[in-house]
C-alpha cells in the first residue's frame, strides 16, 4: 500500500558555520573538486564499454524472452565488482586519507593505517552493497524498458534491441526517460512529414535518444562520483576519530552534523544542521554519517567532551542501578491512559509501556505518516517461554522496508524470523512449527533489545509479509527504562520517525489517500511518481471526480476493526454501496465445528495474523496467498439481490457466515470480479494471479457488475481480519447441516450470538438472493419476528 507524507515547508537556511566547522566543510568541498572529475570519467567510459560489450543478438534474445537473463546479470556484477575493487576503491582510500589528515596534524604521533582503519570497515562493506545495487539496478532498468517497448505493437525485436542498448547504465526512470523520448522524437517526425521515410523517423529519434543517453549517463556518474566519494570521505574522518580514540589521543566524542551554507542545501539536511549525537548513534534521519542522500555535501565534526560521563542526570529523583531516572519517593505515578477508538498514539506508549496488554493479539498503536503502512503498529506483552518481553510489530513500506533491511544487514547480522506457537493454557509463546519462517536480519542492543526485519525486499519471496519487523525488548518492570529501551531500538535500526505521533496533516492525507485508493486504482499507481505537491493535487482531483468533498474525508474515524490492527472508516459510503446493490457479505466455511471455532475465536483471521499471533498458518490457499500479497487480507465474498446459489463458489457449498454490510466502510478492503488470490501486487509474474493490483475493480463498479452479472469467484479483501462482532448470521445449505451446526454451538456452551438464540441466528438458504432479502432489514438480519421474503 501507498502512504505520502505531506510537503512541508522548507526550513531557514542553517547558520553560517564558523571556525573549525566552516574548515570541515571546505576541505569536503575541496576534495571532492579535485576527485570527481576523474571519478565521472571512469564511470562514464564503464557504462560505454557494457554498452559495446552486449551485442544486438542479446539483446533480441532479452526481449523475446521478457527480460535480462541471470547469465548477463551475473556478467554485469563481475564488471561492477571489478570496476570498484580494482579502480573506485583506491580512490575512496584515498578519500579516507584525506579526511584523516586533520587528526594526524592534531596528534602527530597518531598512526594511521588505512587498511586496518575502523572507516575501511564501512568503505569495503559499502563497495560490496554497491556492486549488487548497481547490477540490480541496471538489470531492473533494461527488464522495465522491455516491458514499456512490448507495449508498441509494431516494434520487431531488432528495433527494441536498438531502443535497449542506449540505456544500459542508467536507473530505472533514466531508462524509461529515455525510451519515451525516443518514441517522441520518432511520432514528432512523422507528423512533420507524413510521407517521410520511416527510417529517416527510426534514425531521427535513435541519434536523439544516444545524445540524450549521453547526457544522462554523465548525471548519473556524477551522482555516483560525487555521493561515494563524499560516503568515503566522511567515513575516513570517523575511523581517524575512532582510532585516535583507541590509541588514547581522543576521549569520547559527539558527532555535529553540518550543511553546506547555501541555496541548494536541501530541506532534509537543513533541519539537521548541527544536529549531535554519540559516536555510535544514528542521526535522526536513520544515518550513522553523511551523504544523506544523492549528492549530498554534508560533513562531520567531532567535538571531544571532557567529561566521558554522556548520561544526562534526572530531573528529578535518583538513578537506578542501569542508570535510568527514578521518580522521588512518594512521587505520583501517572494513570495508564485508555486507548482512543483507533488505539494508543506512540508517544503514549513510549510513556507508559506498561499500557500494552498481555496478550496474543495485542492493541493498535498510531505511528508516524511515512514509513509504516495505515500508521499502524501493533504492540503487546508476550511471554517466551517464561521470560517477558514487550514487542511493537509492524509493516513498512516500500522504502522504508528496503532501507532498514539494509541497515539491518550492514549494523545487525543474518538470522530467520521464526514464528511460536501460542499455548492458549499456559499464556505463553512456545518452540513449534506454525508454518512461517523469513529470512531475516537482526540487530541486538546492549539491553537486549533486538530489531528484526524480513530482509528479501528485492526478490520478495514471500510477498505478503514483505515490510514485515518486530521490535522486542525483556520486560524489566521498569515502565521509563522499557521505553527506552524500545526507543533505542528503533534508533539503531534507522527508524526513529516512528516513534512520532502523526501529525493532523499526515492523517488527513491518508484519509484522502485511502478513499482515491479504492476510487481510482491506476490513478493512485500513477500519483507513485510525483512529488508531495503534486500528490496531494492529483489525491484532491481523484476525490472531486468522485464526488467526495471535504465533509466527508473530514468525517472519517480511526478505528480499531480487529484486535491490533485500526484503519479508516468512512460510514457515507454505506448508502452509496446499498444504492448500487450492496446487501452484504459472505464467506464460506467448510464445516461444522470451523464455524464454531471462528465464532468463538473472535472471527475471520488472515494467514499473516495467524502466525504472528501464534497460530497455524492455515487457509484455502495460504501458500499462494503468500506469493501473490493475499495473506494478509481475509477472503469474503459480495451479497446482492441475484438468484445464483451459494454452492457455486468455493467453499460456499455448506456453511456460510453472513456478515454486516457496515464491513464494507472500511477503507482498507479491495476486490477483483473473479478469483485472484487476492493479488496485491503491480505484476502478476511469479504468481498465480491473473490481474495486477491496479486492475482491482473500483467499489462501486464491483458492486453493480455483480448485481447485474454475479460471478461465484468474486473475492472481497479485507486486511488482517473481520471481527465476529460483524457477523450478522448463519447460512445453512439444508437443514440437517443447521441442526448439525445448531448441536455444536450448544455443545461449546454457546447457545446465543449476540444476543440471538442460536436456532434463530442460524437459517437453511440456498441461494444468495433469499439472504439479500433479508438483510435489507439491517441488523435484525434474522430477526424470527420479521418475514424473509
Amino acid at each position: 500500500m501507498i502512504r505520502f507524507t505531506k510537503a512541508k515547508a522548507t526550513p531557514p537556511k542553517p547558520k553560517k558555520p564558523k571556525g573549525g566547522k566552516k574548515a570541515t566543510l571546505n576541505k569536503l568541498k575541496s576534495f571532492l573538486a579535485q576527485a570527481e572529475p576523474e571519478a565521472v570519467e571512469i564511470l562514464v567510459s564503464n557504462f560505454n564499454a557494457q554498452q559495446n560489450a552486449v551485442t544486438y543478438k542479446e539483446l533480441r534474445e532479452a526481449y523475446l524472452a521478457g527480460g535480462i537473463t541471470q547469465k548477463q546479470f551475473e556478467k554485469w556484477q563481475k564488471d561492477y565488482s571489478k570496476l570498484i575493487t580494482g579502480t573506485l576503491a583506491p580512490k575512496w582510500e584515498a578519500a579516507a586519507t584525506a579526511a584523516a589528515q586533520e587528526v594526524k596534524d592534531k596528534y602527530p604521533y597518531f598512526v594511521y593505517e588505512p587498511s586496518v582503519s575502523a572507516g575501511m570497515d564501512f568503505i569495503k562493506q559499502h563497495g560490496a552493497e554497491l556492486v549488487s545495487n548497481l547490477a540490480q539496478e541496471q538489470q531492473q532498468a533494461l527488464n522495465a524498458v522491455i516491458q514499456h517497448v512490448s507495449g508498441y505493437t509494431n516494434v520487431t525485436p531488432d528495433e527494441a534491441a536498438r531502443i535497449i542498448r542506449p540505456c544500459i547504465g542508467l536507473t530505472k526512470p533514466q531508462a524509461l526517460a529515455n525510451a519515451r523520448y525516443r518514441e517522441t522524437v520518432k511520432q514528432a517526425y512523422i507528423k512533420a512529414h507524413p510521407h517521410g521515410k520511416p527510417e529517416t523517423a527510426e534514425k531521427r529519434a535513435a541519434d536523439a535518444a544516444a545524445r540524450y543517453a549521453a547526457r544522462q549517463h554523465r548525471y548519473r556518474a556524477q551522482n555516483i562520483a560525487r555521493t561515494e566519494l563524499a560516503y568515503a570521505y566522511n567515513a575516513g574522518a570517523y575511523g581517524a576519530t575512532k582510532d585516535a580514540q583507541a590509541q588514547g589521543y581522543i576521549g569520547d566524542c559527539v558527532k555535529v552534523w553540518l550543511t553546506a551554507y547555501d541555496e541548494r542545501v536541501c530541506p532534509i539536511c537543513s533541519a539537521m544542521d548541527e544536529e549531535r549525537r554519540n559516536m555510535d548513534e544514528a542521526f535522526s534521519n536513520g544515518k550513522l554519517l553523511p551523504p544523506g542522500h544523492p549528492q549530498c555535501r554534508c560533513a562531520v565534526a567531532y567535538e571531544e567532551i571532557e567529561n566521558t560521563n554522556l548520561t544526562p542526570a534526572p530531573a528529578s529523583g535518583t538513578m537506578d542501578a542501569q542508570g535510568q531516572a527514578q521518580p522521588q519517593s512518594g512521587a505520583a505515578q501517572p494513570a495508564a491512559a485508555k486507548p482512543a477508538e483507533g488505539g494508543y498514539s506512540v508517544s503514549e506508549v513510549l510513556d507508559d509501556i506498561s499500557v500494552l496488554p498481555k496478550n496474543q493479539q495485542g492493541v493498535a498503536i498510531r505511528s508516524d505518516g511515512g514509513m509504516v503502512e495505515g500508521l499502524n503498529l501493533t504492540g503487546r506483552r508476550i511471554n517466551i517461554g517464561g521470560t517477558e518481553y514487550y514487542e511493537v510489530s509492524g509493516k513498512l513500506t516500500e522504502d522504508a522496508w528496503a532501507a532498514a533491511a539494509q541497515n539491518a544487514k550492514k549494523r545487525g547480522y543474518s538470522q530467520k524470523m521464526d514464528f511460536l506457537m501460542y499455548d492458549q493454557g499456559a499464556g505463553q509463546f512456545r518452540t513449534g512449527d506454525v508454518g512461517l519462517s523469513l529470512d531475516g536480519h537482526r540487530i541486538m542492543t546492549l539491553d537486549q533489545g533486538s530489531f528484526e526485519v524480513y530482509s528479501d525486499y528485492v526478490n520478495k519471496t514471500q510477498y505478503g509479509m514483505g515490510g514485515f519487523f518486530r521490535v522486542r525488548v525483556p520486560a524489566t518492570g521498569n515502565a521509563k527504562k522499557d521505553g527506552a529501551a524500545i526507543q533505542t531500538v528503533f534508533d539503531k535500526a534507522g527508524l526513529k520517525s516512528l516513534t512520532a505521533d502523526p501529525t493532523d496533516a499526515d492523517e488527513l492525507l491518508l484519509k484522502k489517500s485511502r478513499i482515491a485508493w479504492q476510487r481510482d486504482p491506476k490513478g493512485m499507481e500513477r500519483v507513485r511518481a510525483m512529488n508531495a505537491t503534486a500528490r496531494e493535487r492529483e489525491i484532491d482531483k481523484i476525490l472531486r471526480k468522485a464526488g467526495i468533498d471535504d465533509k466527508r474525508v473530514q468525517g472519517m474515524r480511526l478505528k480499531e476493526v480487529f484486535p491490533g490492527y485500526s484503519t479508516y472508516v468512512d460510514d457515507a459510503a454505506l448508502a452509496e454501496y446499498k444504492k448500487a446493490g450492496l446487501t452484504h457479505i459472505w464467506a464460506g466455511v467448510g464445516d461444522a465445528d470451523s464455524v464454531v471455532a471462528i465464532t468463538k475465536s473472535g472471527g475471520f483471521t488472515a494467514t499473516n495474523y495467524q502466525v504472528t499471533s501464534g497460530m497455524k498458518k492455515c487457509g484455502a490457499s495460504a501458500s499462494d496467498d503468500m506469493m501473490t500479497g493475499g495473506s494478509d487480507s481475509v477472503f469474503t465474498r459480495l451479497g446482492v439481490s441475484a438468484p445464483d446459489r451459494y454452492s457455486r463458489s468455493f467453499l460456499g457449498g455448506q456453511y456460510r457466515i453472513i456478515i454486516d454490510p457496515k464491513e464494507m466502510t472500511r477503507t482498507d478492503w479491495y476486490a477483483y470480479k473473479s478469483d485472484n488470490y487476492g493479488n496485491a501486487k503491480l505484476s502478476t509474474a511469479g504468481t498465480c494471479a491473473s490481474l495486477p493490483f491496479d486492475a482491482r475493480a473500483t467499489p462501486v463498479d464491483f458492486i453493480k457488475d455483480m448485481r447485474q452479472s454475479y460471478r461465484s469467484s468474486n473475492e472481497i479483501m479485507f486486511r488482517h481480519g473481520i471481527s465476529s462482532d460483524s457477523f450478522i448470521g448463519i447460512s445453512c445449505e439444508d437443514d440437517s447441516m443447521r441442526r448439525t451446526l445448531i448441536d455444536k454451538f450448544k455443545a461449546s456452551g454457546m447457545t446465543e450470538i449476540h444476543g440471538v438464540p442460536v436456532e434463530d441466528f442460524i437459517q437453511t438458504t440456498q441461494h444468495i438472493k433469499q439472504d439479500s432479502q433479508r438483510g435489507i432489514e439491517g441488523l435484525d438480519f434474522y430477526d424470527p419476528d420479521k418475514p424473509a421474503f
